[in-house]
């Protein structure tokens, strides 16, 4: 959350620094800018009047994002961390170089579609967002490498999903999620399935990788087709004293 100092900062004094960071930045040349803790409210202009940009990062009181952030249109990386948002612009779905995007602690609920067009995006990281569905469009990120969707409200997903053929790292850890779709066990990529935290009743047999809690795993260490074509098992929270019979060779 946004910490007191960063509450008490003024609109316009928040703005004022801003601009200050962006100046030190352009005068060292450099393409990121990190405008992290200081109170910002809002997004400056200047933005588009320097740069070119390639990372931005905000944190803080951070309400809303400008319709004109397409304008940036060199922008690969995108940071919003203890942010107070509660949308984003569609107008996201329309850079098109952006390869990471990572949205964390904000009470979005929702994530429009046109995210879903960008399809140079490698990182997606939408954790702690309150997010109550997994969107949709998920499946049209093709390039998708990374995929974290850790401590939302995400009850069910789409079979779509499988369709990620890229996908190597899928995080679902703290969500309400009682069935995985059988379709998931076509990520034949996947070296890392986060399903720590959820009150998983049934996984799909043949499945690449798989990152459960103590109780997950009691529960299908011993079903047929669950762990046998497994290339990656963390059990780094689980604490053994002997190796589970399950995985002597």
């Amino acid at each position: 959350l946004p910490s007191p100092l960063e509450k008490s900062v003024h609109p316009k004094v928040s703005g004022e620094l801003a601009k200050f960071l962006i100046r030190v930045a352009l005068r060292q040349g450099n393409s990121e800018l990190n405008l992290g803790g200081i109170g910002l409210h809002k997004l400056p202009k200047d933005l588009l009047e320097t740069g070119p940009w390639k990372s931005l990062s905000v944190n803080g009181p951070l309400i809303s994002l400008p319709k004109w952030i397409n304008r940036l249109d060199q922008l690969e990386v995108f940071y919003a961390m203890n942010v107070s948002l509660h949308q984003l612009p569609v107008e996201f779905g329309q850079l098109p170089k952006l390869k990471k995007l990572c949205i964390a602690w904000a009470d979005l609920g929702h994530v429009p579609s046109p995210i879903g067009e960008i399809k140079s995006l490698e990182q997606l990281l939408l954790n702690r967002c309150n997010l109550r569905t997994a969107p949709s469009w998920l499946s049209n990120l093709e390039n998708l490498l990374t995929l974290n969707l850790n401590g939302n409200q995400i009850m069910h997903l789409s079979p779509s999903l499988g369709k990620l053929k890229k996908l190597k790292s899928l995080s679902l850890g703290q969500n309400c999620i009682m069935t995985l779709p059988d379709s998931i066990a076509d990520l034949s990529q996947l070296e890392l399935l986060d399903l720590r935290g959820n009150p998983i009743q049934y996984i799909p047999d043949g499945l690449h990788a798989m990152q459960v809690d103590a109780k997950q795993w009691e529960k299908f260490k011993k079903t047929p087709g669950k762990i046998e074509n497994l290339r990656h098992l963390n059990l780094s929270n689980i604490r053994l004293k002997v190796v589970p019979e399950e995985l002597r060779i």
